[in-house]
This record gives C-alpha cells, structure tokens and sequence, in this order.
C-alpha cells in the first residue's frame, strides 16, 4: 500500500488532488495533513481508496501532471487497531 500525504485539500469542493504517476500500488492510503490554528488535524483519519477508483475521478492538468480530484467523502476510513 502505498501513503500518500496530503498537504491541503482542495477547500472550494472539499476534495483532495492525487497525481496519476503517484498511484503505482493497487491501494492507496491517505493522510491530510492540514493542521487548524491550535495545532489539531483537521482530518485526523488514515484514509484509502483503490488505484482504480480513483482514476475515476475528474482530472486536472497541472505542470504537466494529470491530477484526480476525489472529493473526501468518498475516501475510506481505515480502521484502527485498538490493542
């Protein structure tokens, strides 16, 4: 599986950009890192989606990469292992 971080979503659509040439394993986990003023994560979550579904998602061209915007509802929480 490989991680992903994401420094900021994209606020206007609560969505988050994945680089094509990012997703080179079949599962894709996923932290958003963006911290609010007193230092709590916003989106605390690990979260994943497959490779496949996410190259389903709309694309932007950016600085000649193709980005897949996946809005964060649609992502998976991954559960945690409460020992």
């Amino acid at each position: 599986m490989k991680k992903i971080l994401i420094k900021t979503p994209i606020w206007k659509t609560q969505s988050i950009g994945i680089a094509e040439d990012r997703m080179t394993t079949h599962n894709l986990e996923i932290e958003i890192l963006y911290k609010t003023k007193e230092g709590e994560r916003l989106y605390p979550d690990t979260y994943t989606i497959s490779r496949f579904k996410a190259m389903l998602y709309p694309i932007q061209k950016i600085k000649n990469h193709i980005i897949h915007i996946i809005p964060i509802r649609d992502l998976r929480v991954v559960e945690k292992n409460l020992v």
